[in-house]
C-alpha cells in the first residue's frame, strides 16, 4: 500500500509538472493535481498492478529489476505506437511533446512502483 500511495504521488507530480510545461493551458494548475491524483490511481490500479502480477506469475526466477524493465519496455512501445499512429485532433498537445510527457510519467510510476527499495543483506527486496 505504500508503494501505491507514494506511485500516485509521483504521478501527481508529473502531472503537475506537465501543466506547467504547458503554456496553452490557463487556470488548470489548480485541477491538475487532483486529476492527477486520481488518474494516477486509476493508472495503478488498472494497468500497473496487472502488469505486476504477470510479470511476478510468467517471469518468476528473475530479479525485480527486470521485471521492472519488462513492464517499462512494453509501456514505452505503446506510447511509441499512440504517438506515431494517433489521430492529431485526438491529442491536446504536439507529438513530441505527447510522447515525451507519457514517456515521463510511465518511468516515473515505473520507477516509483516496480523498482526494488535498497537491499538489506541477503533479504529479498520488497
Amino acid at each position: 500500500m505504500e508503494r501505491f500511495i507514494t506511485s500516485a504521488i509521483v504521478g501527481t507530480l508529473v502531472c503537475t509538472g506537465g501543466v506547467l510545461g504547458d503554456s496553452d493551458r490557463d487556470g488548470t494548475l489548480l485541477i491538475f493535481p487532483i486529476t492527477g491524483l486520481f488518474l494516477s490511481a486509476a493508472l495503478l490500479a488498472l494497468v500497473f498492478l496487472p502488469f505486476r502480477w504477470m510479470t511476478r506469475r510468467f517471469v518468476t526466477h528473475s530479479n525485480p529489476r527486470i521485471q521492472a524493465s519488462i513492464v517499462g519496455a512494453f509501456l514505452l512501445f505503446l506510447i511509441g505506437v499512440l504517438t506515431v499512429f494517433l489521430p492529431a485532433t485526438s491529442l491536446t498537445m504536439s507529438r513530441p511533446a505527447f510522447g515525451a510527457f507519457w514517456s515521463t510519467y510511465v518511468i516515473a510510476l515505473v520507477a516509483s512502483f516496480f523498482w526494488p527499495l535498497a537491499a538489506q543483506g541477503n533479504e529479498r527486496t520488497r
